[in-house]
């Protein structure tokens, strides 16, 4: 195309528009405006040398194909539809493999710069070439691209919506009757993934007919068809009526769910799961609860698994008395599979919805999770935690108490400390103030010990989380005597993720303990930290690294917003104005951000006492770190601005 594009005379410039963003092909991805091209226009020349690039090379005809829009932009519909489209039917079958994906994009270029149902017509005709590939990466894109010209009509003023039936009925129809007439797989394969696609737009004459065709594809003799026919079932079913529903996919169903391919059970499941949303209750007592109680014994793991992940689906579309009578020991035999695949994934799936169960069906499931929790593995018995913990959301007080505490205290004192950790983040369930000074209380604070000393870092971040919601639970007082040094010994972890947590939990404590509370057991520890970290209990005889003491500055801000301000400038600002002067630039950085967020938190409270920290902050416009002096000239303007009226007056 480029020798198009080159020609030294008899030339015209054109304006045309890029191509559409949607396709996979651009000319020029960089310039969505429109572009000046210049073509060769004498006799047929342009069409000559098109055909020339085709056959140089493989690059040569990959640049042309991707430029076939010029083309066919300057030889308008009529002549692309006499000349354009027939020499590309022609030469795409003789075109290399790799070359048929970019023909399918070539196609829809030229759909995309021609419009008129006659055009779109004779395209179908170029695709039908490419459905019927054997290679199955050739077959999808034609199919993408077949679908793309018809959702156009929806995005097109000037393609009448009327002429997509016209297309679909005169055109499609009549193709995928010919592939699924084909002894050979690619045509039928290609038809099973068209038939959904197309159903909507057919006429009720081509509905019937394709409504014929599908069950035949179920019933194909190569398997890549009845597997294509089962991928594609679920989006069929909902478009067809549930009289001609019942009649069409009940028989193809119950054959899919015998067949000796796993993977098309397994297809029957996830079809007859979406059909049995239209029908009535009886109708799923006769054709679909049969096929997923089968599916529950299948002897293919892959089969009982998949029902496994799906479970929460049977009981969002089935009255829940109706799973309890026919589905419900299924369900149970699922959890306890002999295969542990299977049954981690029932336990994990169930985990995250079992929380829409009512009460009745609740007491049903305790006795089989605490079976489970006392017989499987580590990761179902953390399974185990989780949903009971989701049965929590639906009981009181007292029902949990019997119910639930139980397993979960036996739980508690798992020898796997991920296990416990699960039963420490429903905690709140099973002990009170009055029963933390119990047996529960000493094996929480022995899975805290455990978790904190423990190298996998995911565990403590657990912990670091949990804090706000121990503090809200438990009360200051066991706060203080039990959980106080954990925060502070995680305030100093080597990892950012769990000190960030920490953070996060300090400021929600701060904010709900109080001042006093504040400035006693977290202020004046975080002090003695970044002071004297060898004095300090929790220090470790070791100095502070750079990590350590900008996570301390910023708990400062974080206690800073739950105290008055007389202590943030007897306690905080000294300690941040003394840092200023620090070596390193990051640590002078974040003092000065914290002494911005620190006149934003007391806006308009005597800005007197600030005073030294303006002064600081000016001397640090100096400073030889750019950052350093940017966020410090920011920081200044921050202090105009929340002591503005103040300043004023």
């Amino acid at each position: 195309m480029d020798s198009i594009l080159n020609q030294p005379s008899n030339v015209t410039s054109l304006t045309i528009k890029s191509i559409d963003p949607c396709s996979s092909i651009n000319s020029d991805p960089g310039n969505d405006q429109e572009k000046q091209i210049t073509v060769f226009i004498e006799g047929h020349d342009y069409l000559k040398l098109f055909k020339e690039d085709l056959r140089l090379s493989r690059d040569s005809a990959e640049i042309a194909l991707k430029k076939v829009h010029l083309i066919a932009h300057h030889l308008g519909p009529e002549f692309s539809n006499e000349f354009l489209i027939p020499f590309l039917m022609e030469i795409q079958t003789s075109l290399e493999v790799t070359l048929l994906p970019i023909m399918c994009d070539c196609w829809y270029l030229i759909s995309k710069f021609l419009y008129g149902l006659e055009i779109l017509k004779s395209i179908f005709k170029g695709l039908e070439y490419l459905l019927i590939q054997e290679t199955g990466k050739i077959r999808v894109k034609a199919t993408e691209v077949a679908m793309m010209i018809i959702d156009d009509f929806d995005n097109n003023d000037v393609l009448e919506v009327d002429s997509r039936s016209e297309l679909v009925n005169d055109v499609i129809c009549p193709m995928i009757i010919s592939f699924v007439e084909q002894d050979w797989f690619p045509g039928p394969t290609s038809a099973c993934y068209l038939i959904p696609r197309v159903y909507a737009y057919a006429s009720e004459k081509s509905q019937t007919e394709l409504r014929r065709l599908f069950p035949i594809l179920c019933e194909s003799d190569f398997i890549t068809v009845k597997l294509a026919a089962g991928i594609n079932m679920k989006q069929l079913i909902p478009q067809v009526q549930l009289d001609h529903a019942i009649s069409m996919f009940w028989l193809v169903l119950k054959n899919m769910s015998i067949d000796n391919e796993d993977k098309i059970r397994k297809y029957a499941v996830e079809s007859c799961l979406v059909f049995a949303k239209q029908c009535t209750s009886e109708q799923n007592l006769n054709f679909n609860i049969p096929i997923l109680k089968s599916a529950s014994e299948d002897a293919s793991w892959i089969v009982r698994q998949y029902l496994a992940e799906n479970f929460m689906t049977i009981y969002q579309i089935f009255e829940e008395a109706e799973v309890k009578e026919n589905l419900f020991d299924c369900h149970v035999s699922l959890l306890n599979d002999n295969n542990d695949r299977v049954k981690s994934a029932s336990i994990q799936s169930f985990s995250k919805w079992s929380g829409i169960l009512s009460q009745e069906l609740i007491e049903l499931y305790v006795p089989v999770l605490d079976t489970l929790a006392r017989k499987s593995t580590k990761e179902i018995r953390r399974g185990v935690c989780k949903s009971l913990g989701q049965f929590a959301m639906k009981l009181n007080k007292k029902e949990v108490m019997s119910v639930l505490r139980p397993t979960l205290q036996y739980l508690l004192e798992d020898e796997f400390v991920e296990v416990r950790l699960c039963v420490v983040e429903n905690i709140h369930l099973i002990c009170d103030r009055e029963e933390f000074y119990g047996v529960i209380g000493e094996q929480l604070i022995e899975t805290i010990n455990m978790s904190i000393e423990n190298s996998v870092w995911r565990n403590r971040l657990v912990i670091a989380e949990r804090l706000t919601s121990f503090f809200s639970h438990f009360g200051a007082t066991i706060f203080e005597q039990n959980f106080l040094n954990v925060l502070f010994k995680l305030l100093l972890d080597d990892v950012w993720k769990v000190r960030n947590a920490v953070l996060n939990s300090l400021e929600k404590i701060c904010n709900e303990c109080g001042s006093i509370w504040a400035v006693k057991f977290i202020l004046s520890e975080l002090k003695s930290l970044y002071l004297m970290p060898r004095q300090s209990t929790y220090g470790s005889n070791r100095n502070i690294s750079c990590a350590i003491k900008i996570v301390l500055l910023q708990s400062l801000v974080a206690v800073a917003k739950s105290i008055d301000v007389e202590n943030a400038i007897e306690h905080i600002v000294p300690l941040l104005l003394d840092s200023l002067t620090d070596s390193i630039p990051n640590i002078r950085f974040v003092c000065v951000n914290s002494l911005a967020n620190l006149f934003v938190i007391y806006k308009n409270e005597k800005p007197e006492l600030f005073l030294q920290a303006k002064c600081a902050l000016i001397k640090l416009c100096q400073d030889s770190d750019i950052d350093v002096k940017y966020f410090s000239k920011k920081a200044l303007d921050t202090y105009e601005e929340s002591f503005r009226d103040s300043l004023v007056m």
